[in-house]
């Protein structure tokens, strides 16, 4: 089960699959709809974060892709139940992923998120965050086109 509010459902095409992920929640849970008690398996990728992170499966239910908080990109087989290619994506929390209509080779994702640094100042009991509005190397909002041979 999940430990945070459901954030995204995602329909097998090709059989009785149903995949969800939650906020600040490292599994993405695969379920069997004719039998919900309990997960038929999971894959954990990092997104412990309040953020939505979209994850996507291919049109022949076999391929499951996810970005993680750290910017890097997983594919895991469905069937196997496991990890089988990790790259670097983008230099921030991928929010969304998604595999292209026309070909499972062909994905699509997105990054970005706020970010926040405390300032040394107090104010009654909490610390005044300013919004830190410098795009550097490791935060950056960006979109890219990925090709996944597999």
């Amino acid at each position: 089960m999940h430990s945070g509010g459901i954030t995204h459902l995602k329909f097998s095409l090709r059989d009785f699959y149903l995949f969800s992920g939650a906020r600040r929640d490292n599994n993405i849970l695969v379920w069997d709809i004719r039998n919900t008690i309990q997960p038929l398996r999971y894959f954990t990728r990092d997104s412990n974060t309040n953020q939505r992170m979209i994850f996507d499966v291919d049109e022949f239910g076999t391929k499951l892709i996810a970005g993680n908080r750290n910017g890097s990109i997983m594919l895991f087989d469905v069937n196997k139940g496991h990890c089988i290619k990790l790259f670097g994506g983008h230099f921030d929390c991928i929010g969304s992923i998604q595999f292209s209509p026309l070909s499972s080779e062909i994905a699509l994702s997105g990054s970005g998120q706020r970010h926040y640094k405390v300032v040394g100042k107090h104010v009654e009991e909490e610390f005044e965050c300013i919004s830190d509005n410098d795009t550097t190397n490791e935060q950056m909002n960006s979109l890219r086109i990925w090709h996944i041979p597999y």
